[in-house]
């Protein structure tokens, strides 16, 4: 179930963004092991697009369960400053994968590390940090 309060209908999109979607980032391990064995942009990218999920998940969780109201509105925040950026990533994908050239390889990169500055804030959010 889906808490009210963060609304992840356009994220569905981003999960189905590779053929290994079965990948589920839920270990601190697990999410290191993922992120120093992806060795294509595409398959950072993905790594972040999973993480962010994952952790969209655990927000909504502490949420439904109770958090209190200020790790909430944390949560929240970061959560909508993600989004866009995680969804700026899919299509940094798709123009990659569309023309391989070095422009939309550039894009994609600096696609890549906003997206994985945005997600470490919401790592921090989410974790109470």
């Amino acid at each position: 179930m889906t808490s009210a309060i963060f609304r992840p209908q356009s994220v569905f999109g981003l999960i189905a963004v590779a053929a290994i979607a079965t990948v589920i980032l839920v270990a601190c391990s697990g999410t290191r092991l993922a992120y120093d064995t992806a060795e294509t942009l595409e398959a950072k990218a993905f790594v972040i697009s999973e993480h962010y999920a994952a952790l969209l998940r655990e927000a909504n969780e502490l949420a439904d369960a109770g958090a209190p109201r200020e790790h909430v509105e944390l949560m929240q925040l970061a959560e909508r400053r993600a989004t866009p950026v995680v969804l700026e990533l899919r299509r940094a994908v798709d123009a990659y994968n569309a023309v391989r050239n070095a422009e939309n390889e550039a894009a994609l990169q600096e696609a890549l590390a906003e997206a994985a500055l945005v997600v470490s804030d919401f790592i921090n959010a989410v974790r109470g940090r």
